[in-house]
């Protein structure tokens, strides 16, 4: 079991440096609230200017909301078990973050992904390929909107979804033929 650390106040350095756009969370985080204009250089000073910086990002990842989307950062200062949540806001259409592989070398497949399945455009991403789906996939899965394709060449009917009731652990219902089996010299 861990000892729970009370909630923080707010450093005086995020409070000059980002006035109304930080505050503290409820669950005791540090949060920056930030446009999309403002936010490469805040996060470069939160990890490589800063001292102490916040030298390893925890987390990177995208959020659809219906007004648009977000990217949040998770910065966390390790010698200190610190943590920030840096959320930049983005609009639904056009939306795009600098990349900050420069500042945290773990950046890059998590922008990729935030390209592959939100559409977010990460300028300068230094491999901006997709890293989950086929270089020919269509849409972007993690949006809300998102329509999943019924007949996509690489996607098959799966007959458990269904009818979940026919199936039971380990067997095939009677009649029907799993794909991803072996033919036994019987069947033959």
């Amino acid at each position: 079991m861990t000892a729970k650390t009370l909630p923080q106040p707010v450093p005086e350095d995020l409070t000059e440096r980002f006035g109304e756009a930080v505050s503290l969370a409820t669950d005791g985080t540090w949060e920056i609230r930030l446009p999309a204009e403002a936010a490469r250089e805040a996060l470069e000073y939160l990890g490589r200017d800063r001292q102490p910086a916040f030298d390893y990002l925890l987390d990177l990842c995208g959020v659809d909301y219906p007004e648009g989307f977000e990217v949040v950062y998770h910065l966390s200062r390790p010698a200190t078990a610190e943590v920030v949540r840096v959320r930049v806001q983005l609009p639904r259409r056009g939306a795009k973050v600098q990349t900050v592989t420069d500042v945290w070398a773990g950046a890059g497949w998590p922008e990729r992904e935030l390209m592959e399945m939100f559409g977010i455009a990460v300028e300068g991403n230094p491999d901006p390929g997709h890293l989950l789906l086929p270089e020919d996939w269509k849409g972007f899965p993690l949006r809300k909107d998102y329509q999943y394709p019924q007949d996509h060449p690489y996607l098959r009917r799966d007959p458990m979804h269904e009818d979940p009731g026919a199936f039971v652990a380990g067997k095939t219902p009677a009649g029907q033929t799993n794909p991803d089996e072996e033919p036994t010299p019987e069947a033959q």
